[in-house]
């Protein structure tokens, strides 16, 4: 729009996540997520939901909200699990995130944080 107004449509197809602890909730999902990200003023908003579905077929809902950009210019935020189905059904978590597109030209989403399983 202007360099005082930027918006950015958000849409990444996930086809897996490299997770250091193959029990990891998120090591075999993979799906959309999308959304939207205004920077007003220098001042980041907005958020979207990502719909996973895991190796079992269970689907997990993710929410992400922005929180701002990096000096490197990635977007920065939280995210938080919303529920989903099977197992998924009543799996609470969340933490951080830092996604963009990095030097070499690829996108890269660093995900920390924590999911409990019911």
């Amino acid at each position: 729009m202007s360099e005082a107004l930027i918006v950015v449509d958000v849409h990444n197809e996930y086809e897996k996540f490299d997770a250091v602890d193959p029990q990891n909730p998120l090591a075999a999902v993979q799906g959309p997520c999308f959304g939207s990200i205004m920077i007003k003023s220098g001042q980041v908003s907005g958020g979207g939901v990502c719909n996973y579905t895991d190796q079992d077929g269970d689907m997990a809902i993710l929410s992400w909200v922005p929180q701002g950009i990096g000096r490197d210019g990635l977007t920065i935020g939280i995210w938080s699990v919303e529920g989903g189905t099977g197992k998924w059904d009543g799996a609470s978590g969340g933490g951080a995130f830092r996604a963009g597109t990095r030097d070499d030209g690829s996108y890269r989403n660093d995900v920390t944080g924590a999911i409990t399983l019911p």
